[in-house]
């Protein structure tokens, strides 16, 4: 089942019942600028309980469901988690979940951070946390629930603190012949840029992540603005390197931003 709209999803080992005021006061407390004239303007009662919300002239709807996502909504993406050893074996107990999406059309990020921002105060305003937390926008990025629930109340920081881990996956791969760290992503796509393809010695591995996290910080708020060929990113005394447009060999052809960081200095690197 491919998801007509962008939605947050929670998992659930048994259907929340959604303590309106809760959500509200969540929202406002974490989102006062983005949230703070949030309002509940519709309950529906039928095969799932569906709520309907007011945000800064937006519609977001709500939906409670008494049943478990199809499997192919989640158990690939789980099972290729690298991030979250227990994934498959919290989204399994699953028996119920919460969609959240938008009604109106809405730029991708407006889009992700909203959406996120209110599963995030369901999340908090329940008694029990849940399962699983899951962005799905044609590909699904899944996070444990508690992790979900706490980046969400970031949803509107701006980069470089901007939640992206919500919407974009890394990937780690090691290559022990070259001795190389290799990081491609999964979902930047999905805000009008290439995925990307970074890599850089193994023993500076943690640069590597942290290099990526703020290019993807980049170009998520960035949607549509894609890097040029040759685009130059550098830290002084530290790191650069330049990025590349091209398919990816590694990959089965699919394009990237793709990058070999050179360390400038290895004893700052080490510090």
């Amino acid at each position: 089942m491919v998801m007509s709209r962008p939605a947050a999803t929670l998992l659930y080992e048994q259907a929340p019942n959604i303590d309106e005021a809760a959500v509200i006061k969540a929202l406002r407390h974490f989102h006062p600028q983005a949230c703070g004239d949030a309002k509940f303007v519709r309950k529906l009662i039928g095969s799932s309980r569906s709520h309907q919300l007011k945000v800064s002239g937006q519609t977001v709807n709500i939906a409670v469901v008494k049943s478990t996502l199809p499997d192919s909504e989640w158990r690939s993406t789980a099972d290729g988690s690298c991030n979250w050893d227990k994934a498959v074996e919290a989204c399994a107990r699953h028996r119920a979940h919460v969609s959240v999406s938008v009604a109106e059309p809405m730029g991708k990020l407006a889009c992700a951070r909203l959406t996120c921002a209110v599963a995030g105060a369901i999340a908090i305003a329940h008694r029990d946390l849940p399962l699983a937390g899951l962005w799905q926008d044609g590909i699904t990025v899944i996070n444990a629930g508690s992790r979900f629930s706490e980046l969400a109340t970031l949803a509107f920081k701006p980069a470089p603190d901007i939640p992206t881990v919500l919407w974009v996956t890394m990937l780690s791969f090691t290559d022990h012949v070259t001795q190389t760290a290799l990081i491609f992503t999964v979902g930047l796509g999905r805000f009008g840029h290439l995925e990307l393809e970074f890599e850089a010695p193994l023993q500076h591995e943690r640069i590597l992540w942290d290099q990526c996290r703020s290019v993807i910080a980049y170009c998520v708020e960035h949607e549509g603005e894609q890097l040029g060929h040759g685009a130059q990113f550098a830290v002084p005394k530290l790191v650069h390197y330049f990025v590349a447009k091209r398919a990816s060999e590694r990959f089965n052809g699919v394009g990237v931003y793709a990058a070999k960081l050179t360390i400038m200095n290895d004893a700052v690197a080490k510090e």
